[in-house]
């Protein structure tokens, strides 16, 4: 499948439960295979919210690719954003990714520009990893990119 001149703007997932799970912002993507190419993704997040005692993650505020074959190419990925808010001391939190998260994938990212993308988590035992980019036992190739951080 191939994803040309798109534009992913605003797109938000928000979980607020125990055991929360919140992939992919924009897109989640399983066991395919998507070539993106000039394409935008702008204010896209993926965040939880609670207050009970079960791990909860963010992960992939724009993307969350899970077993795929993948190709991105001069594409823009700025504003994103990947939150955990908790204020229970006895669960395990995390955000990863705030752009794209890599589970178990192949990749190829070139030409791309990274701009303002964060992780964020608030509570005793929460934790923020990546704060672009997250790859978990995946093989990935970058060339030719940009990675800025603007305030």
């Amino acid at each position: 499948m191939k994803c040309n001149q798109c534009k992913f703007d605003g797109n938000c997932l928000i979980i607020e439960d125990k055991n929360s799970k919140s992939y992919g912002g924009a897109i989640w993507i399983i066991l395919s295979s998507i070539d993106y190419d000039d394409c935008t993704f702008v204010n896209n997040s993926a965040s939880t919210s609670f207050t009970g005692n079960d791990a909860s993650i963010a992960n992939g505020g724009c993307i969350f690719y899970e077993e795929s074959n993948d190709h991105i190419n001069n594409c823009i990925f700025q504003n994103s954003s990947c939150t955990i808010n908790t204020n229970s001391d006895s669960i395990i939190a995390y955000a990863n990714g705030a752009a794209i998260y890599f589970s178990k994938s192949i990749i190829d990212v070139n030409h791309c520009s990274f701009i303002r993308n964060e992780c964020s988590s608030t509570g005793p035992k929460s934790n923020c990893f990546e704060g672009t980019i997250y790859l978990q036992r995946s093989i990935g190739t970058f060339t030719n990119f940009t990675f800025k951080r603007v305030d």
